[in-house]
């Protein structure tokens, strides 16, 4: 056997070469292996996501119109010459159905600008608010504000009751299907039947529902006779209905109505003096609705006469008469929009007065 130099160098070399072989082949096949392992745990947990959110999906509710059409809407009563004297309702159904014409285009351009700037371009679901809104949170930005278009928040009001779960899992699960049904509501419903559904759903504090009622509630008239400022008083509350009350914390309600009225410049819905008037209007608006509340509770102070209980009495009596038990009649009377005209006459009561 030859032991020199050069053989030796050869023999070891072949034995590295052999090691680098079987090294190189356990290498290449311990990754075939993770490689099959993570495929296979891919395909696994994407099969598996995939049977959890079509779960999630199938379970979600049916959508037609009588479930996105607000409920709980007071009761007017007037007297002989048509004026309204009384307003009938229970907790949770001071409502005011406004039609889409009688919404002036500040009101709705204000909703959208501090809502939900892109509603007339998306699909339900706004992908760049989500975005944002994540964003937001992972960096604890609290203005880049939420992900949720208004088609989202329609059906969060009225299909999901304000969607207020107990757990993370009941929220996310609800969320999934919110964004789900709002794909699918605006291939059957146009962006105004929507809009509209929206304005006379929403929670807009002191107990007031819709902007119809909202309008009547902090300024005494109409919606369709709201100016810009006031439009943007109204829209700011809408995020928290508590935080933003016009008439318990004013200065917080005004910081928001800014922010409003900046966007809506930013998007073009009102011109530069149109915004330098409504920001010129800031002290004042508020005023007017302190002077407001301060009739409003000396007007309802009033309330319970007589004449008012008889009315009550009589009308709920008729509607057993055609055919409804007595809590029916009731919730009719207090939530279901009735229009009562009454015999009083107001020349002889303020005589009596």
């Amino acid at each position: 056997m030859n032991y020199g130099k050069n053989e030796v160098e050869k023999t070891l070399c072949k034995t590295n070469s052999r090691a680098q072989k079987i090294t190189s082949h356990l290498v290449l096949l311990l990754t075939k292996i993770i490689l099959i392992l993570v495929l296979f745990a891919a395909v696994l947990g994407i099969s598996f996501g995939y049977g959890i959110f079509k779960g999630v999906i199938d379970a979600a509710p049916e959508i037609d119109v009588a479930s996105i059409e607000p409920s709980g809407y007071a009761t007017m009563v007037y007297d002989s010459k048509g004026n309204l004297t009384e307003t009938l309702v229970k907790s949770g159904a001071n409502r005011l159905e406004a039609s889409y014409e009688e919404l002036p285009q500040c009101l709705i351009d204000a909703f959208i600008a501090i809502e939900d700037s892109r509603f007339w371009s998306h699909k339900g679901v706004d992908v760049r608010s989500m975005v944002r809104a994540a964003v937001g949170i992972i960096t604890g930005d609290s203005s880049a504000g939420g992900g949720s278009t208004l088609t989202q928040q329609l059906i969060k009001n009225n299909i999901f009751e304000g969607g207020n779960e107990d757990t993370f899992g009941e929220k996310l699960e609800r969320k999934i299907q919110e964004q789900y049904l709002a794909l699918e509501i605006t291939k059957y419903y146009s962006k105004d039947e929507i809009l509209l559904r929206y304005m006379n759903a929403i929670n807009l504090g002191q107990n007031t529902l819709g902007v119809e009622s909202a309008s009547l509630r902090y300024f005494g008239k109409h919606c369709s006779d709201l100016t810009i400022s006031e439009c943007a008083v109204i829209a700011s509350i809408t995020q928290n209905p508590s935080k933003y009350n016009p008439i318990r914390h004013p200065e917080e309600n005004a910081k928001r109505r800014d922010t409003c009225l900046n966007k809506m410049l930013e998007l073009g819905f009102i011109s530069q003096a149109q915004y330098d008037e409504a920001m010129a209007d800031t002290d004042a608006v508020y005023e007017r609705i302190g002077l407001y509340d301060i009739d409003y509770q000396e007007a309802n102070a009033t309330t319970g006469s007589y004449f008012s209980d008889a009315v009550y009495e009589q009308v709920k009596q008729d509607l057993i008469l055609s055919g409804y038990n007595e809590a029916m009649a009731e919730t009719l009377l207090t939530s279901g929009g009735l229009r009562v005209e009454s015999t009083l006459d107001p020349k002889i009561q303020a005589i009596l007065n």
